[in-house]
């Protein structure tokens, strides 16, 4: 297998470099052209290994587990490791390494990474109850119209299949799906929401996702879930993690709201914390000060 490194160099030519010979890649196109992985420096203190061009199952793998075997072998100060979708960023300590003892080190791993990756993993499945359409997800309809389908056609095919996840993003605990059927694809909003409630279900070109708290964004929601996708007071405070599956299983309206009750509790100790069990005046506050246990 050839190792690649991709350079840019001062003149903004791509050089790729291998063991045997130097050539100049003068057009971004001809990159196509150039064999998986790509190894190239993101600054002077990071570099980032490409292992593929496009969203699939197998360069995903590949990341992941080259983030593992960096995670639980290196001896190498790196400082950070950030997971996309075919792409690993990698941050070391640059007063301890050069960047071409860091890309030494990631080559003579990589046989590794092919031979681990081709190991069949059990496929975690995290269920996500989902109620569909009316207030929970207003864009059902427009979605249903825009491909051409039924909402009850578009809700089977979106609950039908097994999401990989690919990674985490956006906000915390925000999960990158893929696997969408294309069928149900659908442009993202022109104008985005500045308020898009928490466990909204949304779709954008082929991908689909879960808002895990209150946030902007332009997804076109078909749903929302009861389940808490992160909570900064669990460990790990995210409950989808990168490599696992998930399913989305439809309810109702009832469901919905038998599931949520219980699960509204504030955190003490935050803003809405303070305005959930104390008044803000001057009487209220030795007497709730206990209370409030910050």
């Amino acid at each position: 297998m050839s190792k690649y490194r991709i350079i840019l160099n001062k003149k903004c030519d791509f050089l790729c470099q291998s063991s045997s010979n130097n050539k100049i890649v003068e057009n971004v196109s001809q990159l196509t052209l150039i064999d998986y992985p790509h190894i190239s420096p993101s600054g002077d203190s990071a570099v980032t290994i490409v292992f593929g061009n496009k969203i699939d199952d197998r360069s995903n793998g590949y990341v992941y587990t080259l983030k593992r075997i960096l995670e639980s072998e290196s001896s190498l100060s790196i400082l950070s490791i950030i997971p996309s979708y075919s792409s690993l960023l990698v941050v070391y300590d640059i007063n301890k390494h050069g960047q071409g003892e860091i890309t030494d080190y990631i080559e003579s791993k990589l046989s590794t990474v092919y031979k681990s990756s081709a190991k069949q993993v059990k496929k975690e499945i995290v269920e996500i109850p989902t109620v569909y359409g009316g207030e929970y997800g207003p864009d059902l309809d427009y979605v249903a119209e825009h491909v051409g389908l039924t909402r009850d056609e578009v809700i089977k095919i979106h609950s039908s299949v097994k999401y990989k996840v690919y990674m985490i993003g956006f906000s915390p605990g925000f999960p990158y799906l893929g696997g969408m059927e294309t069928k149900i694809s659908c442009p993202r909003l022109q104008k985005p929401r500045l308020r898009i409630p928490q466990g909204s279900v949304g779709i954008a070109g082929d991908q689909t996702g879960v808002y895990p708290s209150e946030s902007p964004g332009g997804w076109r929601l078909i749903g929302r879930t009861p389940k808490k996708l992160f909570n900064v007071n669990c460990e790990p405070p995210v409950t989808i993690l990168p490599g696992s599956y998930v399913k989305f299983i439809p309810i109702n309206s009832d469901e919905f709201n038998s599931m949520t009750e219980g699960s509204n509790e504030v955190p003490r100790g935050t803003l809405e914390g303070l305005r959930k069990y104390w008044k803000f005046d001057i009487t209220n506050l030795r007497r709730h000060y206990v209370k409030l246990k910050l």
